[in-house]
C-alpha cells in the first residue's frame, strides 16, 4: 500500500472501481478535492458497473476523514457564460487532522480538464483545475 506515501488526493473527472471501498484501507485522514461533470459520458456522475458513483466517493472520503455530515454548498460565480455549464462547491469541513473533503460538481460538464486551454464542448471556464 501507498497510503503511508500520500499526503491528498486531487482528482478530475475520476472515481473509485467498484467496490474498492470494502479493499481501500488508508492508514491516515487525506484531504480529497473532486471535480467532476455531471454530463461525462467516460466515468459517468453516476456510476457504472467499473465505478463508484460520485456522490458516494465523496461520501466514502467524507465519513473516513470524519467530516461534518452536511456540507456547506455555494455556487461559483458564472464567470464564462458561454460555456453552457455552472458549478457548485461542496465543502465537507472539520475532519480529522484538518483533512476535508472539496467537491466542485460542474452542471453540463463532461470528461474535459475545467480551465483547459483545448476548448471543447462541456469544458468549464468559471475555475481551473489546474490551479
Amino acid at each position: 500500500m501507498l497510503s503511508d506515501r500520500i499526503a491528498a488526493i486531487g482528482s478530475v473527472t475520476g472515481s473509485m472501481t467498484l467496490g474498492s471501498f470494502n479493499t481501500c484501507n488508508p492508514t491516515h485522514q487525506i484531504p480529497v478535492l473532486q471535480i467532476h461533470g455531471t454530463s461525462d459520458a467516460t466515468v459517468t456522475y453516476t456510476g457504472t458497473i467499473f465505478s463508484e458513483p460520485v456522490s458516494d466517493v465523496i461520501d466514502f472520503w467524507a465519513n473516513f476523514n470524519n467530516c461534518d455530515a452536511t456540507a456547506v454548498t455555494e455556487n461559483v460565480p458564472n464567470t464564462s457564460t458561454t460555456d453552457g455549464t455552472t458549478v457548485e462547491k461542496f465543502t465537507y469541513s472539520n475532519g480529522d487532522n484538518c483533512a476535508e473533503v472539496i467537491h466542485y460538481k460542474i452542471a453540463n460538464g463532461s470528461h474535459t480538464w475545467a480551465g483547459s486551454a483545448f476548448a471543447s464542448p462541456g469544458t468549464n471556464y468559471d475555475i481551473d483545475a489546474s490551479k
